[in-house]
């Protein structure tokens, strides 16, 4: 398994980073790089943090919902309108053929969206090194079935998780990816049928990356690290679930969606021992 130093992805925090990519001849620009984004709460000043040794037996749920008028579901134009793959793509159908942006279900749950647990000011995580051995054997997947990435926003424990590219279309597709001073650019080349690439894993990084197909330049997504395993991206009902999170003792909770500048803090839970705790639908409401 090799680093993104040799080709890579990113990282995020409550201090986080997204990731999209660079296009190629006939589709538009990507869109330019945004500022580093933070949330606080990743590290604090070295010698002064307290630990946190809790035992790791909590689990925190949610569902993430969209508040006000749900956006239109609109098809992307760019798979409409191509002349080569048009009928490969749209076979997809559902959330493979629409805008990325916002997936929001029948019943308002919106997809994409980065829950993340940090630590009070002061206190940072003591992950164990058994802990850290569950992460490297949970291999985040990024497929692209048809002519979007799924999911559109990817998760990592930074250094730790292994990032796992597959292509199970019918068709070539390629992932190009800038990762920056830290993690390099990486270009996988036109990927095969039923192919992937070998795992990675990735520096963290505070600056956002960027990712995209250059064969389908409207294939855009986002790689978010972080330096803790306490995070999680909403399915496409808008729920989550976060594992092994250190029971009794209060978390601030950070929501990310990639119509924010930067992470926002939406409140505090503390989670049960040996249970799920559910954080309040109030606090997760995005527009």
């Amino acid at each position: 398994m090799r680093q993104f130093p040799l080709f890579g992805v990113l990282l995020l925090v409550p201090a986080l980073a997204l990731v999209l990519l660079t296009g190629c001849p006939g589709t538009p620009p990507p869109p330019a790089t945004s500022p580093p984004v933070k949330t606080g709460g990743d590290k604090t000043d070295a010698g002064k943090a307290e630990k946190i040794t809790a035992p790791t037996d909590g689990t925190v749920t949610g569902v993430v919902h969209f508040d006000g008028e749900v956006p239109k579901a609109v098809v992307e134009a760019a798979i409409a309108n191509h002349k080569t793959d048009k009928e490969k793509c749209m076979a997809g159908g559902g959330n493979h053929i629409l805008e990325q942006k916002w997936l929001v279900s029948a019943k308002g749950g919106v997809a994409n969206v980065v829950i993340s647990l940090a630590p009070a000011e002061g206190k940072e995580y003591d992950v164990s090194a058994e802990l850290k051995a569950k992460w490297e054997k949970r291999q985040f997947i990024l497929d692209q079935p048809f002519c979007a990435y799924t999911p559109h926003v990817v998760t990592l424990y930074a250094g730790v998780q292994p990032l796992l590219v597959k292509n199970t279309a019918a068709f070539p597709h390629n992932v190009k990816i800038n990762g920056g001073i830290k993690n390099g650019d990486f270009d996988s080349g036109n990927m095969a049928p039923n192919s992937e690439l070998k795992p990675m894993t990735f520096k963290h990084d505070t600056k956002p990356i960027t990712m995209q197909c250059s064969l389908h330049g409207w294939m855009t997504g986002k790689i978010v690290t972080f330096q803790h395993p306490y995070f999680a991206t909403t399915k496409e009902d808008g729920s989550f679930e976060i594992l092994d999170v250190p029971s009794g003792v209060e978390l601030r909770v950070f929501m990310w969606h990639e119509s924010f500048e930067k992470a926002k803090q939406v409140g505090t839970v503390t989670a049960k021992a040996g249970a799920k705790t559910s954080i309040e639908s109030d606090k997760l409401k995005i527009k």
